[in-house]
């Protein structure tokens, strides 16, 4: 994450015989989002594992709607700091996928300098910039499907929710499905501020049975396609700011 923003201070230096006071500046940030996260860190470091580390857990929940039917949305929000360390995916979730679709929006905080009206004096000015990321539809035509992330581990996926895995094309889980969302998502997240807002939402659909859940079903039945047999449209990524 983003170093937050640096809060400047006055005391006196010990080496200092004059008395005069010097600057000293730390980083906090003092909006109420990231004085949440703090303590959750705080409470963190009493929960210990084997290794003796402090253990964050993961506190991205992702929903889903649409089970049973030939359209299932999957979605996640929350704060930039809960998208990270994530779990790997296991062998149960989503099965009949023939395309999806993903984008997330990043409302990401940022500053400006600001000169006071009529002084020397200079103050930062808050801004949001809303970073978008979009790719797909992709189609899910495999050999041999992978246990797919539906929100990558990298961004704080939880492989062991049923919700949030699905019988993906290894081809696109591993090419333009990692390269077009999970890594740009990833990079957006890195420069945000623990605080700063994330909607994700990701679109599975089925051209022939209803999408369920249950063990993933590994081999097709489609063996004339294959993993090379995909497309995509991909939206650059953009970004629109508002004060």
């Amino acid at each position: 994450m983003k170093a937050e923003p640096k809060k400047c201070s006055s005391k006196k230096s010990k080496n200092n015989n004059s008395g005069e006071s010097k600057s000293t500046c730390q980083f906090m940030d003092k909006r109420p989002e990231a004085e949440k996260f703090r303590k959750i860190k705080e409470s963190a470091k009493s929960k210990i594992n084997m290794n003796g580390n402090a253990v964050i857990q993961n506190a991205v929940t992702v929903s889903a709607s649409g089970e049973g039917t030939k359209d299932v949305v999957i979605k996640a929000a929350g704060d930039a700091e809960e998208f990270q360390n994530g779990i790997k995916a296991d062998d149960w979730g989503w099965n009949n996928v023939t395309s999806y679709a993903g984008r997330v929006y990043i409302n990401r905080s940022r500053y400006r300098i600001k000169k006071i009206k009529g002084g020397t004096k200079k103050r930062r000015e808050w801004y949001t910039q809303k970073e978008t990321v979009r790719a797909g539809p992709y189609h899910n035509n495999y050999l041999v499907a992978q246990a797919g992330h539906v929100l990558a581990k990298q961004n704080g996926g939880d492989g062991s929710d049923d919700e949030n895995v699905f019988a993906q094309d290894g081809g696109v889980n591993n090419g333009p499905w990692k390269t077009y969302f999970e890594t740009p998502m990833r990079n957006y997240l890195d420069m945000c501020y623990d605080g700063d807002k994330v909607d994700f939402r990701v679109g599975l659909h089925s051209e022939d049975d209803n999408i369920t859940r249950g063990a993933l079903v590994k081999e097709s039945d489609e063996l004339d396609a294959s993993d090379e047999d995909v497309f995509h449209t991909t939206d650059e990524s953009d970004s629109e700011s508002s004060g």
